[in-house]
């Protein structure tokens, strides 16, 4: 892979989750990626919500199938109506329901949480790219951890995780997204300047 690739960096949109592991659960779920394990599956817990997942699911129908993606979205909304999903309280973990707003690399992904998180720690960090709900999982490093000021007022800190591993295909399709944001904003921009 061209090293040249891998640091495209881009402002975007995506669904984002990171928990704090140890060693010996990085070198784990590494293994069990490399074999095939899906999270959910064997060690590797899924940080992204089932909501967020099926969700993600939902959408790829809706565009394949849009009458059998109306179902299941009134289905899962019809469920959604039946239960009420309480949210664990945990201080070592983070995700998103929705998109936000990051900055993204084939090497890492930078974006504001609300907890103060410790430079050099270990996280797992799953990604939902969009439009496409493609879902990534990498290993990492937390390298920043900076306090700011959001626009509600509130502090804010925004961490950085440099990926250290990542499937290799997980990889390729990460940086296909990034040249594909990045090849559109530059047709945007061209658009705009005619």
């Amino acid at each position: 892979m061209s090293e040249h690739r891998r640091y495209f960096r881009i402002d975007d949109k995506v669904i984002v989750g990171y928990r704090v592991i140890d060693e010996k659960e990085k070198q784990m779920g590494e293994a069990e990626l490399k074999a095939g394990v899906k999270p959910g599956q064997g060690g590797i817990r899924s940080i992204l919500s089932p909501e967020t997942q099926l969700n993600g699911l939902i959408n790829k129908y809706m565009n394949k199938d849009p009458e059998l993606g109306q179902l299941l979205s009134v289905l899962n909304d019809k469920i959604n109506r039946q239960i009420k999903v309480a949210k664990p309280d945990d201080k070592k973990a983070y995700q998103a329901d929705k998109p936000v707003e990051v900055n993204l690399s084939a090497c890492g992904i930078a974006f504001n949480v609300r907890q103060k998180v410790e430079v050099d720690t270990l996280v797992v960090c799953e990604m939902m790219l969009l439009p496409d709900f493609q879902h990534l999982i990498a290993y990492g490093t937390l390298m920043l951890c900076k306090p700011e000021v959001g626009a509600s007022g509130k502090t804010l800190y925004r961490v950085a995780i440099d990926f250290d591993y990542m499937l290799e295909e997980a990889q390729e399709t990460l940086i296909q997204h990034i040249l594909k944001k990045q090849t559109s904003s530059l047709k945007e921009r061209k658009n705009k300047e005619l």
